[in-house]
């Protein structure tokens, strides 16, 4: 709708299809570290990780963290998985420069709480 060339990431080709995405540009079923590095990312680029789960979406910031290139990167979650996932991937030697670089959570606070009462959106 916004003239965004889209491609649609998954490693199941099930979900990765046109029934489920008929307009996507591109679709792309291959895991996901893979799929990232064989793409050209530049700052024209956004990235979306809204994966099924945490170990999915670290996998996907990591590899984007090193093929960025000046892309937008942003993740979905809760404020406490973001925060977990960037933590673990901050022990391998991630700068706290190059994770401030990741837009987390994306989404619009509508002013939930998690079951600990945590609000669930909040920007760094």
């Amino acid at each position: 709708m916004l003239g965004f060339h889209v491609t649609v990431i998954d490693d199941r080709a099930s979900f990765a299809n046109r029934e489920r995405f008929p307009n996507a540009d591109q679709i792309i079923v291959r895991p996901f570290a893979a799929a990232i590095e064989a793409l050209e990312l530049d700052r024209h680029c956004y990235l979306l990780s809204v994966t099924r789960g945490h170990a999915f979406d670290e996998e996907v910031l990591r590899t984007a963290l090193k093929r960025r290139n000046g892309a937008f990167i942003g993740m979905i979650g809760s404020r406490r998985r973001v925060r977990a996932t960037l933590e673990r991937i901050a022990e391998d030697g991630i700068s706290a420069a190059e994770l401030d670089e990741v837009h987390a959570p994306l989404g619009a606070d509508i002013g939930c709480r998690d079951a600990r009462g945590d609000r669930c959106f909040d920007h760094r």
